[in-house]
């Protein structure tokens, strides 16, 4: 049996390191590129989103960012948990792969590697109004950081409820 196994290490300029940590209630939450698929081998062909981090936070200040590697609820749980705060993820804004089985599907399966990240309000605007026209890859609004003791909810076309972090999990 033939395993293989890399690993890379890299370093980050000080002004452009985006921790897990530092959502704030009243940050937005963006995505880019579409969540869901890997089933049907997306996960296999994949552009890492290096240059979109670089710009964006070469341009902006980011309060929060991580990668869609282990599913969107799994990686957006991270963000809430080191950051101590809950958030309001909204379904119809959740940007699925043409290959996703479905919304549920999509935000566990993991192997997006696409970016998930909060930034204030007037940053947002800042960004909504002249970064995203540069951008190639499409980046999509999908939610709100709220206190921590709202929690974690999905609104929906139905209402609101509660979610558990879940997704891929290595061990």
């Amino acid at each position: 049996k033939l395993i293989i196994d890399i690993s890379l290490v890299g370093e980050v300029e000080k002004k452009r390191l985006a921790l897990r940590s530092g959502a704030r209630p009243g940050d937005l939450v963006f995505v880019t590129g579409t969540i869901g698929g890997s089933g049907k081998g997306r996960h296999l062909d994949f552009v890492p989103r290096v240059d979109e981090a670089r710009l964006i936070t070469q341009k902006h200040r980011i309060n929060a960012m991580i990668d869609v590697s282990d599913g969107l609820l799994l990686d957006l749980g991270r963000i809430l948990s080191a950051s101590n705060v809950g958030a309001r993820l909204f379904q119809n804004a959740v940007p699925l792969s043409p290959d996703a089985r479905s919304f549920d599907a999509a935000v566990r399966e993991g192997e997006d590697f696409e970016l998930l990240f909060t930034m204030s309000l007037p940053e947002a605007k800042r960004f909504l109004g002249k970064t995203l026209a540069r951008m190639k890859t499409p980046v999509t609004l999908i939610g709100v950081v709220t206190d921590a003791r709202k929690g974690f909810v999905l609104s929906t076309e139905k209402g609101e409820k509660r979610l558990r972090p879940g997704g891929y999990l290595h061990f």
